[in-house]
């Protein structure tokens, strides 16, 4: 809005005094293209609802109505592979090493990025030129596009983000669902580090991905817990079905079924094993789980590494074959450097010196 800058390739070319100018004009005979979905984007009803009253008012200024929108058709296409190459350029060096400190959708942008060959990149660039000419020769028959600027309303801060619109499942997320290809904790990851969640407030939804797949979880004394996907007409799956490795069956049906109609505190939590500890007062609860950590960092990486697996492991298979396969990770650290520091540094006295932790796989 700042008017033409050389810098800018993409820049205004009007002055920025035209957005001080009145507003007051006579509207009788402007085009304007009106679109509810911008060519059959889903819609909430309830977004619709309340634009259509709307058209009225343009009809009683004299406005020329027509129901068009110019063709975006790849747009979707072009977007997907210019944004994945940003988070290639800006989380790529970053995805190595500190993985599991990165958010899933973050991992699966840059990942998609990092795949993209010089041909594609090359083809998204030719199809955006072709769709700024499309849009370009749209708007010279038309002043102005009036049309949804959201496809749904605010929606509960206990939803991550909509999995569907007007019944119309959110494509990646529903891939990913459907192929059970999730990338949210250290499990879906195979991250072989000891995971510790704290909980600080309120831990609702999608939270518990990271309550049921951490290792060690504690709370602060004034935490609350609930699940409220029923209450806003989605499912309890996932969530609930890791947390049945830590708790009583009926302890989790219960909590599903009430949904946001009730909480469960700290106390109760602790008695029904979804954590182990509750941190008093609140404002220690970093301090303490960095203090769990640091008593964790002080065994072997490589022996802690081997546990995690063996354990973890165990939850897929009978009592037979995990301690089969428990087995096997017990015979791997066999030879291992730790093997014989742990024993030296305690007859002598001393901290360990570990070998360093090998990068997880």
């Amino acid at each position: 809005m700042a008017g033409p800058d050389p810098r800018s390739p993409i820049a205004i070319t009007e002055a920025g005094e035209t957005f001080r100018r009145p507003l007051d004009r006579d509207f009788r005979g402007v085009r304007i293209a009106w679109s509810r979905d911008l060519g059959g984007l889903p819609i909430d009803r309830r977004v619709t609802a309340a634009l259509e009253p709307r058209r009225k008012i343009f009809e009683t200024l004299g406005c020329v109505i027509e129901d068009t929108e110019p063709d975006v058709h790849d747009a979707r296409e072009i977007f997907q592979a210019l944004r994945a190459l940003s988070f290639a350029i800006k989380f790529g060096p970053l995805l190595a090493e500190h993985r599991h400190q990165i958010k899933d959708t973050v991992i699966w942008n840059t990942e998609q990025g990092l795949k993209l060959t010089a041909r594609e990149l090359g083809e998204a660039e030719v199809k955006r030129t072709a769709l700024y000419h499309r849009v370009r020769q749209f708007m010279e028959r038309h002043e102005f596009l009036v049309l949804p600027v959201t496809q749904v309303p605010p929606f509960s801060v206990d939803v991550e983000y909509p999995t569907e619109i007007a019944g119309v499942g959110m494509e990646r997320y529903r891939e990913s669902v459907e192929n059970w290809d999730l990338h949210f904790t250290a499990w879906h990851q195979k991250v072989w580090k000891p995971v510790i969640t704290a909980v600080n407030g309120i831990c609702a939804g999608g939270g518990f991905h990271w309550v049921a797949d951490a290792d060690i979880v504690i709370a602060a004394s004034d935490a609350q817990f609930f699940d409220p996907h029923v209450s806003v007409g989605q499912a309890v799956t996932m969530e609930a079905i890791g947390l049945l490795k830590k708790m009583p069956v009926e302890a989790v049906m219960r909590m599903a079924f009430m949904g946001r109609y009730e909480r469960m505190d700290a106390e109760r939590a602790r008695e029904l094993g979804m954590i182990s500890e509750i941190v008093d007062p609140p404002s220690r609860l970093r301090e303490r789980a960095q203090e769990i950590g640091e008593t964790i960092a002080k065994n072997s990486p490589a022996a802690m590494a081997a546990t995690k697996k063996a354990l973890w492991e165990a939850l897929e298979l009978g009592l037979t074959e995990g301690c089969r396969n428990g087995a096997r990770h017990l015979v791997s650290l066999w030879g291992h450097p730790d093997q014989d520091e742990g024993p030296r540094a305690f007859a002598e006295k001393r901290p360990p010196r570990w070998a360093p932790p090998e990068r997880s796989a």
